[in-house]
């Protein structure tokens, strides 16, 4: 697989699992609100395809959409439905991955150079960034009320993670043991940060970086792969994990390290067709409401690869952590034979 891919498909895969779940989650886990409820549809015009990747306590939306020539452009709704879009300058694709309360946009975009992170402010003014040594691409996956970011960083020997904060310094880390990669998916507004590493053995477990540094890793019972998607100010964290036979599930883990596990399908009054589960989140909500769309992958043996975000979307997470690891050590191979 040629860097350019990798950029373009393998990393976005990872932002789709870590998305809108909200902050409320003990309230959620425990019954499912019965009042009456509105959806609300939208695409961007010109779109063939429409992914919301965010929403803040306004009701301002994030994402990216796809055009009918196959490119990515990045778009912001408010809450009154107006539609601004935006790329890039000299970037062939723009990818919003989270917004914050304040309606800053954090992103990353592929220009002819590479792949490079973004923050986009709500007076629209961007800025460019890059991690130092960070060669093969800088991806910003999540931002938080004070404007720092966190997500990975690709270089020759694999994926890392970072954290921005506000000013622009840059710090980078690793997760002990993790040989195929770090992967911080969202952070609050403590700057602790959350995600998922992949060891030598090509297996996913779940890690919290405090401000300070400090990392603690945890696993799901039972989970051949976990995967932290968001978390709250308390630092209780949402996520997804794969059980021995197949099913996904959500998991809450509290700031204690305690962990309940759960299935939508018990909770919920309306029939969840197969087999899965997927919190998804928009990091920072504290005490707002924030619809989660449950969607199904149906059986591990019916699952295909996913070579679009919007596949990843919509058909699940179980292969993830495998696709990135995968995707990292054949570049790495085809590199190193060349």
């Amino acid at each position: 697989m040629s860097i350019s891919r990798f950029k373009t498909e393998r990393v976005p895969q990872r932002l789709g699992v870590a998305l809108l779940f909200g902050a409320a989650f003990g309230g959620f886990l425990l019954a499912i609100p019965a009042y009456p409820q509105t959806i609300t549809t939208f695409d961007v015009p010109g779109a063939t395809r429409t992914i919301p990747v965010g929403i803040n306590p306004s009701g301002t939306i994030a994402g990216y959409y796809t055009d009918v020539s196959s490119v990515n452009h990045s778009f912001v709704r408010d809450s009154g439905g107006a539609i601004i879009t935006f790329d890039l300058p000299g970037a062939f694709s723009t990818a919003a991955s989270s917004i914050n309360p304040s309606g800053a946009i954090a992103g990353y975009c592929q220009c002819a150079d590479g792949a490079h992170g973004f923050v986009r402010d709500s007076g629209g003014a961007i800025t460019t960034f890059d991690v130092p040594g960070g060669i093969y691409g800088t991806f910003p996956l999540s931002i938080d009320p004070s404007g720092a970011t966190a997500g990975s960083y690709l270089n020759a020997s694999g994926v890392h993670g970072f954290v921005r904060d506000s000013m622009g310094a840059i710090t980078t880390f690793d997760v002990p043991g993790a040989l195929h990669g770090t992967f911080p998916y969202t952070i609050n507004q403590s700057g602790t940060i959350a995600g998922d590493y992949v060891d030598a053995n090509n297996v996913s477990h779940g890690f919290v970086r405090d401000s300070r540094g400090a990392i603690t890793t945890f696993d799901v019972p039972g989970a051949t792969i976990d995967i932290p998607v968001g978390i709250n100010p308390s630092g209780t964290i949402a996520g997804v994990y794969r059980e021995t036979g197949g099913d996904i599930r959500g998991y809450v883990r509290d700031s204690g390290g305690a962990i309940t596990t759960f299935n939508v399908r018990e909770l919920s009054a309306e029939p969840i067709p197969a087999a899965s589960t997927h919190p998804e989140t928009s990091q920072g909500l504290t005490g707002t409401r924030v619809s989660c769309n449950m969607v199904s992958c149906g059986t591990q043996g019916a699952r295909s690869p996913r070579s679009t975000i919007g596949r990843c979307i919509r058909s699940g997470c179980a292969t993830i952590s495998e696709m990135i690891s995968s995707s990292v050590r054949s570049f790495l191979l085809s590199s190193s034979s060349r």
